[in-house]
């Protein structure tokens, strides 16, 4: 990191820990008995549960975000590829079991924002033909009940809400759009320039992939080599608490709870409907009272929740039939 930025942003005080804003502006806090009750839980606060909380903020329910961990401290060590890296400063995950019954560390981190922490804030659509039954080495995927088309428009806002940079018609694969990207392409970096040229000799089509960072029009980015692992020191990755939670939790009726791992969801007695998360928060019991529940807390997390909320009409885990 240059010695300019380091005096640009001397305020955060790398020692302190200090948080990238005010913890949160509407806290939840359980009753006596442990108890939340609220019209929508949304169980993670990564890409998909920051996202959906972001489209819901106007909506007049009252929503409550859960995260199992806790604010990614702004430190000067968000830089360091040693602390990174090296030491593994971040990493908070418990060890998961291969097939084999072997632990290993997943690659995830439980943080407000989750993964897109640490994400390279590379943002590209699904090909159109993703969407479609496609055979591959390893077996069938079947077709969605959804389509492109049907997703598009939905696209191109969540490309204006995470400011994703990119170019129309580099791209040889990308499938078509309703209109540009928000914001311009980036460059190459100019160490990459020799190479782009050799493989366009080759024949091949080199494009820059969609960005989002909070570059130009008075961003904070930089364009510095600490992004794709690295959390980000200035907040210019567009990650889901930047984009989405924050905003989200501007409106009255957006409460955050961190530091708190639903353990088990609770149906009504026909196990057709989710009405209960019971978790801890702090080790301390809480359960979750809503109409609506939002499962968002990672491909595997999710299942894995699914699968522990086992009950007499879901003796195999809820969901399973998918």
């Amino acid at each position: 990191m240059s010695d300019a930025l380091i005096s640009h942003h001397a305020e955060l005080n790398p020692q302190s820990g200090a948080s990238r804003e005010p913890r949160v502006l509407d806290v939840v806090t359980p009753d006596a008995d442990g108890n939340i009750n609220c019209d929508v839980v949304i169980i993670g606060s990564g890409m998909g549960g920051s996202t959906f909380a972001h489209a819901l903020r106007d909506s007049g329910l009252d929503i409550v975000i859960v995260e199992r961990g806790d604010f990614l401290p702004r430190e000067i060590h968000n830089w360091s590829s040693e602390s990174v890296f090296g030491q593994g400063r971040y990493r908070n995950a418990e060890q998961w079991l291969d097939e084999a019954n072997q632990p290993f560390s997943p690659g995830v981190f439980y943080y407000v924002g989750g993964n897109t922490k640490f994400y390279g804030a590379m943002l590209p659509r699904f090909r159109e033909e993703d969407f479609a039954e496609i055979r591959h080495a390893e077996g069938l995927s079947p077709a969605w009940p959804i389509s492109y088309a049907d997703l598009e428009p939905w696209y191109a806002e969540a490309e204006k809400l995470y400011r994703v940079h990119g170019q129309a018609g580099l791209d040889p694969s990308e499938p078509w759009r309703s209109g540009p990207y928000p914001q311009p392409a980036l460059e190459h970096d100019p160490a990459l320039a020799a190479l782009e040229q050799s493989m366009r000799r080759s024949g091949l089509k080199p494009f820059v992939m969609p960005a989002a960072v909070d570059y130009g029009n008075g961003g904070d980015c930089v364009l510095c080599s600490t992004c794709d692992g690295y959390p980000c020191l200035l907040d210019a990755k567009a990650d889901a608490e930047v984009s989405a939670l924050r905003p989200a939790l501007r409106s009255a009726s957006v409460r955050l709870l961190t530091r708190t791992t639903i353990k088990q969801l609770i149906t009504a007695a026909d196990g057709r409907t989710v009405t209960q998360a019971h978790g801890l928060i702090d080790g301390r019991a809480v359960t979750l009272h809503a109409k609506r529940f939002v499962l968002a807390c990672g491909a595997v997390n999710s299942a894995a929740l699914l699968l522990k909320s086992a009950n007499e009409q879901h003796p195999e885990g809820l969901g399973n039939s998918s």
